[in-house]
């Protein structure tokens, strides 16, 4: 078996489960399942901050929770979440502290899945597990997943192609032999 190495430093702890560091332009922000939120946030554009504010969300991947999260974008049906910084003017410390984790990382990039190429995920233990995925139809991706790859805990977690970038992520009830996963880059929304 290939043994191939990624860089971890841009995964982090959200909530019960993990999510991956992005850049989009100046911003970065948190990818994530949206099942590893506390609770959605309403679905309607004039939310009080206190409805998409998450208190001591995410953190370092070896430690606590510490860092205030925004949800700025929560899809149930796909199951995931894009996370930012807290509104700056009123939770000006813990946008501080938002910037200073998400800014001490290398960002994950990430791609379209390709069927047939192999799929890489990193296991509770600090190991990189595989798999190969064998088809593709636009928004879910299938694989040959060996039972028990995935794990509680690792929801939000990455899943990198053999070229390091972020094809997927961890989601609810998969992957496991019979589920799909998303295909990231067709489930994130357009603006992102």
């Amino acid at each position: 078996m290939k043994i191939i190495k990624f860089s971890i430093s841009g995964i982090i702890k959200v909530g019960d489960g993990r999510g991956f560091i992005v850049e989009r332009g100046a911003f970065r922000f948190i990818l994530t399942a949206a099942h590893c939120l506390p609770h959605l946030p309403p679905c309607h554009l004039m939310s009080h901050l206190e409805e998409i504010t998450y208190r001591d969300l995410a953190g370092h991947l070896d430690g606590d929770g510490a860092v205030w999260v925004e949800c700025i974008f929560a899809d149930p049906v796909q199951d995931i979440a894009v996370l930012g910084t807290p509104d700056y003017q009123e939770l000006f410390e813990q946008a501080d502290l938002y910037k200073k984790l998400t800014g001490a990382v290398m960002p994950v990039q990430i791609r379209e899945a390709v069927a047939g190429e192999t799929a890489w995920v990193l296991d509770l233990g600090g190991e990189f597990k595989s798999f190969v995925l064998e088809g593709n139809n636009r928004r879910r991706l299938w694989g040959k997943i060996t039972e028990g790859i995935m794990k509680p805990g690792m929801s939000g977690s990455p899943i990198f192609g053999d070229d390091g970038l972020a094809i997927s992520l961890c989601n609810i009830g998969g992957p496991s032999p019979d589920s799909p996963l998303i295909n990231l880059e067709k489930c994130l929304p357009g603006w992102f």
